[in-house]
């Protein structure tokens, strides 16, 4: 090729890419937005998530003018150990950060799980630290605690005092609960444009220095948590929910958004701590009037606990589904400009009751409890996602149109439409198969829009139920019918969990004849 075909020197300096440096500032600060954690409070809270942008602001210099707007942005309140300040209280009272604290606009508050230490505990021991050695065994690949060197055994004493003991001590949740109330406000308040809290887990995995249980998994690894068979069970109801109600007494004027947690559980005894710890919250909700929270305008509620309603709906105590109902209703009535709302079962949350459920209904609607008669006028979106729900209580909890007079859009996600039926019944076949196919789910959006006119229903991965068991999908017959109601919007799309396609109907007929047979041979 001649050189008149090569680009000249001029030419080859516009062809090359632009430093950072020459950028215009507006295109950096995009650049460092991109670095910024996204997704899920999850991904967002988690121990490395900023990491990319602590790497941009040691490499690139000029990124730093933007680096701390998103590096501030999302901070975590550990709330772990009654005897260490937390991180962010530290942050927030350093006079050189004085600059910094306008950066902060959510915070999410992470609270320690508990330990079920009781369950899958089958031999006998004198203290919880000989359950400790006695599921430790299989690690040393002995039979039994006895059988331990002295090595062995020191190792399962640290393992339990970094792992099990502070997951295990009542009093420790107590003097969280007591810290939570002195110092929550006060530091909530060092950061002006505060916008969003929530409240979350802090993993036993993740948990910060100066812990003991960091010291321990920083020298033996995150797989200790593993080492213990059977494993113990974590139990994330109760704290989180005692951490709600502090929130809700400590939040500034300046927070608009909130995440919460619901504690629904099946112990209906007053003097357990674990219900100890939620009436504390409970007793101090004298203030939601005289200084309701009407700055609250977004809520999401997420409802941890064996699945149903425990206990009876008259009962007057704290305890239950009832105790816990009165509780959250005075808060949704004191949220007098809320005007989004999201409502959800943990799905995630492993279920951990404490009865033999004699005293529960677990195809109960909790929501039914929660919101019926409940006057939320100023809402204009409501979400509710992974429920099990009677078409009943669709009724009562929108009886009153007046009391939904600005709702504008109802988002039902995984919603799992029960229908009660005798299943040996010969009179009722077609009936139960067209509520598996979706007729059911046909008639609530129907009723729903005649009662909440001009409300957009988003219709996302409904799924059909009969008797809490067996869940299906909606029929490709029904999904024709649901494309005709103008104002429903039907959205199959994603993953389900658990959900079984919808077996022909011969098929249905014959799975009925099997469990007849099966009865009649019993």
């Amino acid at each position: 090729m001649s050189s008149a075909g090569l680009p000249s020197g001029n030419n080859a300096t516009e062809m090359a890419p632009p430093k950072l440096d020459t950028l215009p500032s507006e295109l950096r600060k995009l650049i460092v937005s991109f670095l910024a954690p996204s997704g899920s409070e999850r991904e967002r809270y988690a121990r490395y998530s900023k990491l990319p942008l602590k790497n941009a602001n040691l490499a690139h210099a000029c990124l730093r003018e933007w680096v701390p707007e998103y590096m501030f942005r999302d901070m975590s309140l550990f709330h772990v150990s009654s005897d260490i300040s937390s991180h962010l209280e530290l942050f927030a009272i350093c006079p050189a950060n004085a600059g910094l604290v306008k950066y902060v606009k959510t915070v999410q508050v992470k609270v320690p799980p508990a330990i079920r230490w009781e369950l899958n505990t089958d031999d006998p021991f004198d203290t919880i630290e000989d359950i400790t050695e006695q599921r430790l065994v299989k690690k040393f690949n002995v039979k039994s605690p006895s059988q331990m060197s002295d090595s062995q055994r020191q190792y399962c004493s640290k393992y339990h005092r970094a792992m099990v003991h502070p997951f295990t001590d009542n009093r420790r949740w107590y003097s969280l609960l007591s810290l939570a109330r002195d110092s929550w406000r006060e530091i909530f308040l060092h950061f002006p444009n505060l916008e969003r809290i929530s409240v979350g887990v802090c993993e036993r995995s993740d948990h910060p220095a100066p812990t003991y249980t960091n010291a321990f998994i920083t020298r033996y690894g995150k797989n200790v948590v593993e080492e213990v068979e059977p494993a113990f069970r974590e139990d994330s109801t109760v704290n989180p929910a005692w951490a709600s109600s502090i929130v809700l007494s400590s939040a500034p004027p300046s927070v608009k958004s909130l995440r919460l947690s619901m504690a629904n559980l099946d112990n209906l005894n007053s003097f357990a701590t674990v219900n100890r710890l939620l009436s504390f919250g409970y007793y101090k909700s004298g203030y939601l009037l005289s200084r309701p929270l009407n700055y609250i305008t977004q809520a999401t509620l997420d409802l941890r606990g064996p699945k149903g309603t425990h206990g009876t709906r008259i009962w007057l105590g704290d305890t239950g589904s009832a105790g816990m109902v009165k509780y959250w209703r005075k808060v949704l009535i004191s949220m007098q400009s809320l005007t989004d709302l999201e409502i959800r079962f943990d799905v995630h949350a492993k279920e951990v009751g404490f009865t033999d459920m004699a005293e529960s209904d677990p195809k109960g609607c909790i929501l039914d409890w929660l919101l019926s008669e409940l006057e939320l006028r100023r809402l204009t979106k409501l979400r509710f996602r992974y429920f099990l729900i009677n078409r009943d209580s669709f009724a009562k909890i929108f009886a009153s149109a007046s009391n939904w007079s600005n709702l504008k859009v109802l988002v039902l996600e995984e919603i799992r439409l029960i229908m009660d039926a005798e299943l040996e019944s010969q009179d009722n076949r077609q009936e139960h198969l067209d509520h598996i196919q979706g007729e059911a789910w046909l008639s609530t959006c129907q009723v729903l829009s005649d009662t909440l006119p001009g409300i957009e229903i988003e219709l996302n991965r409904p799924v059909s139920n009969i008797n809490g068991q067996r869940d299906y999908k909606i029929h490709p017959k029904y999904v024709k019918k649901f494309q005709q109601l103008h104002n429903v919007r039907l959205d199959l799309s994603g993953s389900l969990r658990g959900v079984q396609a919808l077996p022909p109907i011969e098929k249905f007929h014959t799975e009925v004849a099997t469990r007849e047979a099966i009865t009649t041979d019993a």
